[in-house]
């Protein structure tokens, strides 16, 4: 069998070596050290040792040993090693690197074809900037205990949850659709979104479509993204909504211990009728303009969609109060103002480290979505208007909170290949890049679309 020896790097025993520190918490539980403390300690020991640290990758709610999972802030650690961008690979503990053997040693061959290092902040015995022959058996053995430890824990994990399913307990994750979360066990309805749900049901019931129930409103699911079609199915049809859960092997139903937002004989009229064979289906999810539900209406904060214009070509149009613009030209506007907005340099550092976030902001437009919700609760505004604000603040928070490497096109340059850019790839550019595309009216009937078409 032939080996490869990957020398380390020349000089690098006497010069100072940068490193990349990542630290990785998979879910908020008392057993774990956050990640705010496994930073702080990673920088002490880095700084006790001489380093300099180039970066800090956190992964938030990020399992190591599920096949799979996105770690996005790992990938961009590992790249820096790859890149020659730093030379060690720091972690606070090494099961925050991998549990899972195999992955553990894919992982360990690409940092040492990197040329780079591992280190580990609480266990110095598996520093592999050390001379010493032995560190790396130590290592794969650690990597091994460290499988057979986490597999003990995904039983012991398993066990838990079937007793709590017994229970009656809450489903554990984010946030269901109709529900606030109080504490850590117990849901509570959430007003508007329960309200929701029952109008949608009768609507469904009465013979609508899903489609044309979302058209009329502006509804955003639990996730802070727009509800869609199959969100609003499953939010009818799931048993939780009507107070019930699934066993997951035996099928069978099991009371839980919240509210229903829908009665049990409603709940199953929807599922009848979604079984129906003869239901009519929509058209298809396809989106063919770019601007299609990414551009909003500033005259009444619908969403605009797309519409014929006398038998040749195409127009925005909102799809409450009409308003509307000439696509080509609503295009070409947005197109300029996105590539002002992102010049090569931000859009590579875009590209391939995300945006970040600023907690002032997410405080600003938390504080906006908690007055929206008082009006509503308050009966000072209706369901419509609430529906329209909370969609819009809602994607302005998805945005500032994002902090993972966004799936953009790996294109260098994007202003010379945005026209040869795919129309997916397209809208994915400026939903992200940007916070809001409003159409808006302009005093005096200005007919200039670059006055008309606000891009934030």
């Amino acid at each position: 069998m032939n080996t490869k020896t990957i020398p380390k790097r020349t000089g690098m025993q006497n010069a100072k070596r940068r490193v990349v520190i990542y630290v990785r918490i998979s879910k908020d539980r008392i057993d774990q050290t956050s990640t705010e403390t496994q930073e702080a300690e990673a920088i002490q020991y880095a700084n006790s040792r001489g380093w300099e640290v180039v970066t800090v990758c956190s992964d938030q709610g990020k399992s190591a040993y599920k096949r799979n999972v996105k770690r996005p802030a790992f990938d961009r650690a590992m790249r820096m090693i790859e890149t020659k961008q730093a030379e060690v690979f720091l972690v606070w503990k090494l099961d925050r690197f991998y549990r899972g053997l195999d992955e553990f040693n894919g992982a360990w061959a690409r940092i040492r074809n990197g040329g780079g290092e591992l280190a580990s902040v609480t266990e110095p015995a598996y520093d592999t900037t050390s001379d010493d022959p032995m560190v790396k058996w130590a290592i794969m053995g650690f990597a091994a205990m460290a499988e057979i430890e986490s597999r003990n824990r995904s039983h012991r994990s398993k066990s838990n949850h079937h007793k709590r399913f017994a229970d009656g307990a809450i489903p554990n994750g984010p946030r269901p659709f109709g529900y606030d979360k109080k504490g850590k066990g117990e849901l509570v309805l959430n007003k508007a979104e329960a309200a929701f749900i029952r109008n949608a049901a009768q609507r469904v019931l009465n013979g609508e479509s899903l489609r044309s129930i979302l058209r009329t409103t502006n509804m955003v699911g639990s996730t802070g993204k727009p509800l869609t079609p199959r969100g609003l199915s499953f939010a009818l049809t799931c048993p939780r909504n009507a107070g019930f859960r699934r066993h997951t092997e035996t099928g069978n139903l099991m009371p839980g211990n919240w509210t229903p937002v829908l009665d049990r004989e409603t709940w199953e009229a929807l599922l009848a009728k979604f079984d129906d064979p003869s239901r009519r289906t929509g058209p298809s999810n396809q989106i063919s303009h770019i601007l299609s539900g990414i551009m909003t209406c500033g005259k009444c904060t619908g969403p605009m969609g797309s519409r014929t214009w006398k038998g040749d070509g195409y127009r925005y149009q909102c799809r409450t109060c009409g308003q509307s613009m000439d696509e080509a030209k609503a295009n070409e506007v947005v197109k300029a103002k996105v590539l002002e907005l992102c010049p090569p340099d931000r859009w590579d550092s875009l590209r391939t480290q995300g945006r970040g976030f600023d907690p002032a902001v997410i405080e600003n437009i938390e504080k906006k979505l908690a007055a929206v919700d008082k009006q509503f609760e308050n009966d000072k505004i209706d369901i419509d208007r609430w529906m329209n604000l909370n969609a819009k603040f809602n994607d302005q928070l998805a945005a500032a909170k994002s902090t993972e490497v966004p799936d953009l096109p790996a294109i260098e340059n994007l202003a010379d290949e945005w026209d040869s850019l795919a129309l997916d790839d397209v809208r994915k550019v400026i939903a992200f890049v940007t916070e809001s595309v409003t159409l808006h009216t302009v005093k005096g009937g200005s007919t200039n679309p670059f006055m008309r078409i606000e891009v934030a």
